[in-house]
């Protein structure tokens, strides 16, 4: 049995399992810098002398999303768990050096929605801060998980979980009918950077701190299941790894980028805080269409593909004197469109710059042909994805967007030869081959 087996049993028998090293040190440091950027009052920010404490934690700290998934972690739930699932809630909390608060033993029996309707089985709903909670159907809590993200060395001395193993076969429990003189009773100790999984069944308590240390956790809720009606979780957030393909194998093997979704939730105002909050980071795309929020990390693949093609298409503009004006990355938005879209390339063909005439993004995750809704609403003429080392263009009509097999706006460009010279080892000898071929 290797080493995953070992997990995936122990996570299905015991109900928990703990994973060392997910983070390196340089990691940690990281998400601690971005959140001691993070002081604004808010409903989801609590700062006592005990505790601090953030709520709805990728809302409010965006720019930790990319640090807390990275490729280990990533990797880690796809082969543990499968690409299903989903965040629902993330949570931060610091049990300060002298806080003695403790925490006795529960399992985790609520989840995070958006509002309060009345739902068969969906029980004991509690308001707070305008934060609705419900106990949902028990099949829901069997099939989530959660993940622990310790910054800190933890043990029993400053507040690790204790766990009663297996206790989360038993269904919903009372804690209070469990008799510690007979439960096999275990305490979680954790390096820093390290992770807890657990189900949220799990009977699990926290202790006292008594050695003056700290013990910061990012805690992350997943799940894979939709929710009845009209009922939504108040978080909700796709992550995925990136695209493999063996095409691209030749591009630098520590290229990696990441896709978040936020969807169907977000005003304006809150979007263009987002936005605010990542600033003007070259490396992060944000976009927004109704209330959904798309967050894009790019790659140094990415930025290989994304040069190499403006450069290829300026040769061939200037062989062919076209007339152009390059608009690059400039972002396209519009509070009465209720949209906001960063191209990776687009082009204005003559000498003015007005609605696009093409568009280009170059996609590692999951680029998908929903975002052309975007494109749509700023009248973009054309737009081309790069994926998997194939072109896919759409060309807007009256009633949407078509897929064409060749572009209207480049009639005689080759965009067989395009894509070849763009996979090509050197970029120096894919300009040349290009060139050539013209």
């Amino acid at each position: 049995m290797n080493h995953l087996d070992e997990l995936k049993e122990k996570i299905t028998v015991e109900g928990f399992a703990i994973v060392d090293r997910i983070f390196t040190d340089s990691e940690i440091d990281s998400l601690l810098q971005v959140i001691s950027q993070v002081d604004k009052p808010n409903p989801n920010l609590r700062k006592t002398v005990n505790l601090f404490a953030i709520r709805q934690f990728f809302k409010e700290v965006p720019k930790s999303i990319e640090i807390v998934f990275n490729d280990r972690l990533q990797s880690l739930i796809s082969e543990l768990l499968g690409d299903e699932y989903f965040v629902v809630k993330s949570l931060y909390f610091d049990k300060p050096q002298g806080s003695n608060w403790f925490v006795s033993y529960h399992q985790d029996l609520t989840i995070s929605v958006d509002k309060k309707i009345d739902i068969a089985g969906f029980t004991a709903w509690t308001v707070k801060q305008n934060q609705f909670s419900v106990q949902p159907p028990v099949e829901i809590l069997q099939d989530n998980f959660t993940i622990r993200i310790h910054l800190d060395d933890t043990d029993e001395f400053n507040g690790a979980l204790k766990v009663i193993p297996k206790s989360h076969h038993q269904g919903i429990y009372n804690p209070e009918s469990m008799n510690l003189r007979t439960e096999n009773e275990e305490i979680c100790r954790l390096k820093k950077g390290g992770i807890m999984l657990m189900k949220p069944l799990l009977l699990h308590s926290s202790s006292k701190t008594t050695n003056n240390h700290q013990r910061r956790v990012i805690h992350i809720e997943f799940s894979r299941s939709p929710l009845p009606n009209s009922l939504n979780w108040s978080e909700f957030m796709i992550f995925q790894a990136p695209a493999r393909s063996a095409e691209l194998d030749k591009l630098p093997k520590e290229a990696k980028e990441q896709h978040f979704v936020f969807p169907n939730r977000y005003s304006w105002k809150e979007f263009k805080t987002l936005s605010a909050l990542i600033g003007d980071s070259r490396n992060i795309h944000l976009n927004y269409l109704d209330g959904l929020i798309e967050i894009m990390t790019t790659s140094a693949a990415h930025e290989i593909i994304v040069h190499l093609l403006s450069m290829l298409l300026g040769i061939y503009f200037a062989e062919k004197d076209i007339d152009f004006m390059p608009t690059g990355s400039a972002t396209l938005e519009s509070e009465a469109k209720g949209a906001s879209v960063e191209p990776d390339l687009s082009f204005c063909f003559g000498n003015k710059v007005g609605d696009r005439d093409l568009a280009i993004e170059v996609i590692f995750t999951s680029g998908n042909i929903a975002k052309l809704e975007r494109y749509r609403r700023f009248h973009t003429k054309e737009v081309w994805f790069w994926e998997d080392g194939k072109f896919l263009l759409y060309r807007l009509r009256d009633n949407g967007y078509e897929a064409i097999a060749q572009s209207e706006c480049l009639p005689n460009l080759d965009l067989e030869l395009l894509a070849r010279c763009l996979l090509m080892a050197e970029p120096k000898s894919a300009l040349k081959a290009f060139r050539q071929a013209l």
